[in-house]
């Protein structure tokens, strides 16, 4: 009898043990399943890794038009790779430099890969000169003055600040070009692109095994930032907290739903729930069954016990 009582609180304990577990982990897919991943729907939709999405719920937060194209603020996006966010930043007279505000955010700003171009600079910065001529006809812009170029050493950071802007002493932001580097290895010049690096915080940068980690230096005395990235021969946005990393010959993964990773936590929890407890249950409400359950494991204990005695003393008796 003891035995019995004994053996239903450690059941107890084992399930509320488990289902503790399962509690967290359902939290966690529902956290992760708060963040949108695609924007659209239908042939024209777009979908992005962990951290990005479209919803409030996401790391590093995107828009998503009418159009299905990813905005971040006005700005059109060209393209998420996993050290960078690509703007499209059109050549422009006579735009005011704080129209680009929105692209220096909590967790993403424009790096120092950028030459940026301005106008109607007091002190022009060192750089190049673009005359005005070359602008109105390269561009079909008129009203526009000669271009200045600025890229400044990043000064022990990797991103730019907006106190920056106000150190050129211009007054206008015509555009800029940025550097990309295509999958072949190759450099290309980029018109009309803003490059915007992109960072989490170290308390969110948990890299997959097969990921490298990555330090964005912030300056100013600002804790850096961290980026995760999957090695050669995996694919994936590196990150424990996202998809981390597959080796490339296996099939990624692509819910049609938001949602359904959570409900499959759900299902799954709540599945192993009932069939636990429609045995277990059963041996707590019947009595007889109970007694006859935990016979049949005394009876075969003895029995094992017996045969091990048994093989001992064989083993002894040659010895």
């Amino acid at each position: 009898m003891v035995l019995h009582q004994k053996s239903l609180t450690l059941i107890t304990i084992i399930t509320i043990l488990i289902t503790t577990t399962s509690i967290a982990n359902i939290a966690r897919a529902q956290n992760s399943s708060s963040c949108k991943l695609t924007c659209g729907s239908g042939k024209s939709a777009k979908s992005v890794q962990y951290p990005f999405g479209f919803s409030e719920g996401c790391v590093i937060p995107l828009n998503c038009s009418d159009k299905n194209e990813i905005k971040l603020g006005e700005f059109t996006v060209q393209n998420v790779t996993r050290s960078s966010i690509f703007v499209h930043l059109p050549a422009q007279c006579n735009r005011r430099y704080q129209s680009i505000a929105p692209l220096f955010g909590p967790n993403f700003g424009p790096s120092w890969d950028n030459s940026l171009l301005f106008q109607n600079c007091t002190s022009p910065p060192p750089g190049c000169q673009i005359p005005a001529e070359f602008v109105q006809k390269r561009f079909n812009l008129s009203s526009c003055d000669s271009i200045t170029c600025m890229s400044q050493a990043p000064n022990g950071s990797d991103i730019m600040r907006f106190e920056d802007l106000k150190w050129t002493r211009c007054n206008y932001l015509f555009g800029s070009f940025a550097v990309q580097s295509g999958r072949d290895s190759l450099l290309s010049l980029e018109f009309e692109t803003l490059q915007l690096g992109w960072w989490v915080h170290t308390g969110l940068c948990e890299c997959h095994l097969n990921a490298t980690y990555t330090t964005v230096k912030l300056g100013e005395g600002k804790p850096p930032g961290c980026r995760c990235s999957c090695n050669a021969g995996f694919h994936g946005d590196g990150f424990k907290r996202g998809s981390g990393c597959q080796t490339v010959s296996q099939p990624e993964y692509h819910s049609k739903d938001d949602n359904e990773g959570f409900w499959f936590h759900v299902s799954m929890v709540l599945g192993f729930i009932l069939g636990f407890w429609a045995v277990c249950g059963t041996l707590v409400l019947k009595n007889s069954w109970r007694y006859a359950y935990f016979n049949i494991f005394d009876n075969m204990k003895e029995k094992v016990a017996l045969k091990i005695a048994l093989k001992v003393a064989r083993w002894q008796g040659r010895l």
